[in-house]
């Protein structure tokens, strides 16, 4: 039971659980009513944990349909924006007209003497899920947090930090570029015959196994997470992968398969990355001699003189996959 003044509040209210992820941000020592203030007064809170064996009030963002919920110590509780209420108006603290609507994401409403509204930033948005790093430890939103992340794949490798702004944007603080060349090729490292290229910052794993356009465009996407065949969309890539392995592993094959589907009716060529022209590819050296003649076919690249042609589909050729190793 809690209690302000002679009033109660019941802490059946709470539930006996808490929610360890999406935490908005921690508050100093309060009691429970201004905890459940606190999180009334921000649209983008939607509930809190409150632990009153020390007073401390963390907000949470996530959605109640989104939460994964712990079994916590007997000084752990737990409640839902829904129920808050009645608390505040025990407390005689005025909240209206600071609902949900009156602020924006992220930002605190404060009721000023004539019953108007200010709004303040106070915390960014919750980070995007990246692909390659992570936080090391779960952390705040709050504006000043510090947030550091490592690489996925080599855990002890900071990559970079990020501060949350006044204006309620992220921003980068710290950023080791050499470390985050060194994580893509630890990512790389992973996945088996897979060949790191520092030229172009990318991952290519190359196939000594000869089958059709579309098997092995199937096949890059079967075997890796996030790959496809090699898209050969610059000449800086185009020297890389030649002079770093195709010649030294495909010497007995004239053509490798590599993304594209020329559509000759169209004069469009499909990638994975979507539909561009054949104009536009044209600006490439590699494409020079695919021209308005070229019959419809899957793009395969004759190493030797580094130049695209445009074969039967059917026919077989080794290829190579590109495995996305960038965060995005």
């Amino acid at each position: 039971m809690f209690s302000v003044g002679k009033q109660c509040f019941s802490t059946e209210h709470f539930r006996q659980k808490y929610q360890s992820s999406g935490l908005l941000r921690i508050q100093g020592t309060m009691g429970p009513f201004r905890c459940a203030y606190e999180c009334l007064v921000r649209r983008s809170c939607h509930s809190i944990n409150f632990y009153p064996g020390n007073a401390l009030c963390e907000l949470l963002y996530l959605q109640q349909a989104d939460m994964s919920y712990s079994t916590p110590s007997a000084s752990q509780l737990h409640i839902e924006k829904s129920q808050m209420p009645p608390m505040v108006r025990l407390d005689r603290v005025n909240v209206h007209p600071c609902n949900d609507s009156a602020c924006g994401e992220n930002e605190r409403c404060d009721v000023l003497f004539n019953n108007n509204v200010i709004c303040s930033i106070t915390e960014c948005s919750p980070l995007r899920m990246h692909k390659l790093w992570r936080p090391r430890h779960t952390h705040a939103l709050a504006v000043g947090t510090e947030v550091e992340f490592y690489c996925l794949s080599h855990p002890a490798l900071q990559t970079h930090v990020l501060k949350c702004n006044q204006n309620g944007a992220w921003r980068i603080t710290h950023e080791t570029k050499e470390n985050i060349q060194r994580c893509k090729r630890y990512e790389c490292d992973r996945h088996n015959n897979a060949i790191y290229i520092e030229r172009t910052h990318g991952c290519y794993a190359f196939v000594n196994m000869k089958t059709t356009h579309h098997d092995a465009q199937a096949y890059c996407r079967a075997s890796f997470a996030d790959a496809h065949l090699l898209l050969l969309d610059t000449m800086d890539k185009v020297g890389a992968v030649k002079d770093n392995v195709i010649l030294l592993l495909f010497n007995e094959d004239p053509f490798v398969w590599v993304d594209g589907i020329y559509n000759k009716s169209l004069q469009t060529v499909d990638t994975w990355t979507g539909k561009t022209t054949r104009q536009q590819l044209g600006k490439l050296q590699a494409y020079a001699n695919i021209g308005e003649d070229a019959e419809p076919g899957c793009f395969a690249l004759f190493p030797l003189v580094s130049a695209i042609a445009v074969k039967d589909c059917q026919e077989a050729f080794v290829f190579i996959c590109e495995i996305d190793v960038n965060d995005g």
